[in-house]
């Protein structure tokens, strides 16, 4: 049985992840944070009790990772870790007008925390095991050009770079690193709590996600792609 590590799973993408993962006979390490409501999470602690372990982390802190690092076991190795975790960021994503608070928030959720905790527990990665992050098409520096958005491209572009030095840190494990953007998805994030509409279902992208997940895993590449395995432009 495959282990897979998921990062943010209290709801949205990474519970439906986490389902899709369980549902297909893999062993599940799900983290939320420990403010999170865990309803749903443990709905499926419920029905996959012997696959299924829950943890808490918050990535945007010191402290918390490092708890969680202590209390992965020492034994516990991955064939998956995916850093899922994510926020929009505020509503006007302007550089002129972001608080401090706003900024740091941003950036730690989308790009430091997933990396300072990728880093910490990488050892807990199996060699030849893959890395993957919850990525987006707006962390193209490419395909920018429309504008706007500027705040969230550019956490999400930071996350691509700083995860293209992992891979090239890491390769003695040859390990596969994936950017994946999921599509335009209908979560809270993804309509701004309903206020915008989405382009395709939860369950159409985590079924494309999970294929390109299984598709790549073990390549020994560092690929963007999105969730119908095409490839982006960095």
């Amino acid at each position: 049985m495959k282990n897979i590590l998921i990062v943010g799973t209290d709801r949205g993408l990474g519970l439906a992840l986490t389902q899709k993962f369980l549902s297909h006979d893999w062993q599940v390490t799900a983290t939320i944070r420990k403010n999170d409501n865990p309803e749903e999470i443990n709905k499926l602690k419920k029905e996959f009790n012997d696959t299924l372990h829950i943890l808490h982390v918050d990535t945007t802190q010191n402290d918390s990772v490092d708890e969680f690092y202590n209390n992965l076991q020492e034994s516990k190795f991955f064939d998956v870790i995916y850093m899922n975790a994510g926020i929009w960021g505020p509503l006007h994503q302007s550089s002129a007008e972001a608080t401090d608070d706003e900024v740091l928030q941003l950036f730690m959720t989308n790009t430091i925390g997933p990396i300072r905790l990728a880093r910490k527990i990488m050892e807990n990665l199996k060699d030849g095991g893959t890395l993957c992050f919850m990525s987006s098409h707006r962390g193209s520096v490419d395909r920018n050009i429309e504008g706007g958005l500027e705040l969230y491209r550019a956490s999400k572009a930071g996350l691509n770079m700083m995860a293209r030095g992992l891979f090239s840190e890491f390769n003695r494990k040859n390990i596969t690193v994936l950017h994946i953007h999921p599509g335009w998805v209908e979560t809270e994030m993804g309509t701004l709590d309903g206020t915008v509409s989405a382009e395709i279902s939860i369950a159409e992208s985590i079924d494309g996600v999970y294929q390109v997940v299984l598709r790549n895993m073990g390549s020994k590449k560092n690929l963007y792609l999105d969730y119908k395995n095409m490839e982006w432009a960095w």
